[in-house]
């Protein structure tokens, strides 16, 4: 079900009060550079549905090498981050690069727990209440 909109260059428009559209430049659709065997026509190895034209910008991926973070970030934000892109805030996560991490399923996995989010579903919330109602019960106990 994924599709690729561009690699390493997405040109951002806003297209309305509340949307980001990213689409891939002329120069660079349907390509994607792969370190070792080059350039490849995504369209033409994968289909038309391996491609999109455009996409709704809705999640920052920012990956960065653990050892040169400036800041540490926070295990389990409470608060989601945002980044201010033409004006408005797009939702950010932070993901650390570092060896074994297979950062595909990383991203897949940040891509659908922002999913979740945006339909109401808050993994942390309910942690947060099972916490709570765990503790409640260790204190009836005492």
């Amino acid at each position: 079900g994924h599709g690729v909109v561009a690699d390493d260059a997405v040109d951002l428009y806003r297209i309305s009060q509340t949307s980001i559209e990213g689409r891939c430049p002329d120069l660079l659709l349907n390509l994607l550079e792969v370190r070792g065997i080059g350039l490849l026509d995504i369209k033409a190895i994968f289909g038309e549905t391996a491609v999109r034209r455009k996409m709704r910008l809705k999640l920052l991926v920012h990956l960065v090498r653990k050892e040169t973070m400036e800041r540490d970030f926070e295990r389990l934000p409470y608060e989601p981050l945002f980044e201010d892109i033409l004006g408005m805030p797009v939702r950010k996560v932070v993901i650390a690069v570092d060896a074994g991490r297979n950062l595909a399923v990383l991203v897949e996995a940040a891509v659908r727990n922002t999913v979740l989010q945006l339909r109401g579903i808050d993994t942390y919330a309910e942690f947060v209440r099972r916490h709570q109602n765990a503790m409640d019960a260790q204190q009836g106990e005492a």
